[in-house]
Formats: structure tokens, sequence, C-alpha cells
């Protein structure tokens, strides 16, 4: 676990100055020449392997409640091409596990958007340029269920649902206060019909000098949630005798206001880069609790070739996945998103 300290770092692209603007974080000024293509493939883990500062054991313990967040797994694709030396479109799609409660979460992300760099000057200070992004991402839910008995009471606790499930030789009982047990028949609860959609503007500007480069960017995004909390009919029967209504919508909008910087250094024959993102975020009364992040990244890249790129990378959220998925931040799970959490990743990228 200790060995691979290369996966606290987050990743850079091709060897020297002119290839810094394929970056994986992507937030670089410059873009590409005209007809330049790049294509990348990275998996992404989070396991008591390679935690390298602990973070899942020290903020989540062996707890399983109905919002823990533990390993995760996945991959993901992109692609950028230059339209025009000063125009360029990037696509990412990626797919995640992310262990929830005692099952997983099995998340669809889409990332598309195009950059425009209207100063790409070598004389003036900010040689870099001053750069524009238009973009479009999305995460989506498979249907998810929990059927662990365990987690069950812990879920229709957050409902507000009074009683407990248990099993027994006779079967699954649901409890009430007070009142005769009922036998219940393969009992679950489901977060359905599930996803997030965003639209966001980000304003670049960099300079660089012969080894390094440094870029400070800020943006708004737009972000519609859809979801609904729900389970068994037999459930929603007696929760309704309860005075509880299910299912549960959970479909709201919220913004994001975002600023960073990132700083690279190409040091022969490793690229390192460090980033770091602010998020603050504008959501409806009563949903409130956790409303910023801080996100630091790191990268350690070696050229294989002019054509092939060797990263290894890493992630750090001070607030969990928070504005990250946003789906996953609701009324009954948003006061566990006081834990750091944190992924890596590692990857190659092909230039042609």
């Amino acid at each position: 676990m200790k060995h691979i300290t290369l996966l606290l770092f987050t990743f850079l692209v091709l060897n020297g100055q002119v290839h810094i603007d394929y970056a994986k974080n992507e937030l670089h000024t410059l873009t590409p020449k005209k007809g330049n293509l790049s294509l990348e493939l990275n998996i992404l883990m989070m396991n008591d392997t390679i935690d390298l500062l602990n973070i899942k054991e020290q903020e989540f313990g062996s707890n399983t409640d109905f919002n823990n967040i533990g390993d995760l797994k996945g991959y993901d694709l992109a692609i950028r091409y230059s339209i025009l030396d000063d125009l360029m479109v990037s696509a990412r799609y990626s797919k995640q596990e992310i262990q929830y409660s005692s099952s997983w979460l099995e998340n669809t992300h889409l990332d598309l958007y195009t950059r425009y760099n209207f100063i790409q000057n070598s004389s003036s200070f900010f040689n870099s340029g001053f750069s524009m992004d238009f973009g479009y991402v999305s995460n989506t839910l498979k249907d998810f269920y929990i059927r662990d008995t365990d987690t069950l009471n812990k879920a229709i606790a957050k409902y507000n649902i009074p009683g407990t499930i248990t099993q027994n030789p006779v079967g699954t009982l649901y409890t009430p206060p007070g009142k005769a047990p009922v036998i219940l028949q393969a009992p679950y609860m489901s977060i359905e019909n599930t996803q997030d959609t965003s639209y966001y503007l980000r304003a670049l500007i960099g300079f660089h000098d012969k080894n390094s480069y440094t870029n400070f960017y800020m943006g708004l995004k737009l972000t519609d949630i859809t979801s609904s909390l729900s389970s068994t009919q037999q459930v929603i029967n007696l929760a309704a005798l309860e005075g509880v209504v299910l299912p549960k919508i959970l479909d709201r909008d919220e913004k994001t206001i975002f600023t960073g910087f990132n700083y690279t250094l190409d040091k022969n024959p490793f690229i390192y880069e460090f980033n770091y993102q602010y998020e603050r975020y504008i959501r409806d009364s009563g949903l409130d609790y956790i409303n910023s992040n801080h996100i630091i990244s790191a990268s350690l890249s070696y050229p294989i070739n002019k054509n092939l790129l060797l990263t290894a990378s890493a992630e750090i959220m001070y607030r969990q996945l928070n504005g990250q998925i946003p789906y996953l931040y609701n009324k009954y799970t948003q006061t566990s998103y006081d834990h750091k959490y944190g992924y890596a990743s590692t990857g190659l990228i092909f230039r042609f």
C-alpha cells in the first residue's frame, strides 16, 4: 500500500511544453494545433491496497450506514480533437461502481465540452492565452436496491417510518411500535429514475515559461437532478398506515460556483502536475448542511515515446463526492458529507 507513492499525483500528458494542452484534468488554457487527436484510457480505483492516506479506515471504518461510501472501481475513456488551432472539443465517458452501504452503485458519467482560446500570444504576459469552455455533464444511476436487514432498518429510519425489520424462522418481520409483527415478502428499499444533468461555463487564463505552466480558472455550473426513493408495495402500504408517503420524489436543482489553479512542471524525464479547486453550492433551503468542497489532485507522468504517455494520478475531496455526483446529495444523505474521500487512477494517452 505504502509503496505506490506515485498514485498520490494526478497526471499530465505528453513530453514537453508544446504538449501540455493534453493534460488529463484538461484545466490548461492552451489548445492543440489543428488536426491533433488524443485518446485516453484510465482505470479508476479506491480500495484498502491503494488507500495511501488511510482515508477509508479513518473516515468510515467498518460502518455500513445507509449512505456511507466505500470502495470505488471503474474506467474512463476520453477523446479530444482540435478543429482549429484555437478550437477543440472533448468527450469523456466513465463507468464507476461505488460501494454504498452493503451494495454497489453503478454510475455512468458523461462530460462533453468545447473550448475556444481567444488570445494565444507568446509576447503577452498571459502567453498561454484566455479560453472559454462550454460544456454538458451528466451522471446516471442504474436503479439501486437495498436488501440487507441492518441497512434496511437504517434506511427506514431515514424515511421516518417507525418500527424495525427482523429476520427469524418465520420469515422477515416488520414490527411497528406497540403493534403485532407483519410478515414481509422480500422487502427492499430502492433509489430509482436517478440522474443529474448540468451545463457549465468555464473561463481559463494562463502563462508558461520554459519548464512550467500556471493556469487559473473559474466557472458556473447549473444542475438539474431527478431521483426517487421507493420500496416494495407492501412497505409502501405499511408506511401509509403510519402517515409516511412513499415513494419520495427528490427532484431538485442547484448552482455551483467554482474556482481553482493548476501548476505543471516539466522536469525530464517526468512531468508533474498539481491542481486545486474550490466549489460552492447554492441549493434549496434545508439542503445546505454541507455547501462547499475542496478538491486536490496531483499526478506523475512518464512519456514512453512521442505518441504514448503513461500516467498515475489521485484525487482527494474534503467532502466526499459532494458536487461530483450531485444526485447523491439529498435531505436524507446530506449529514453524511462530513467525510473526506479520494481515489486513484492509472492509464495511457495516445496522441496522433
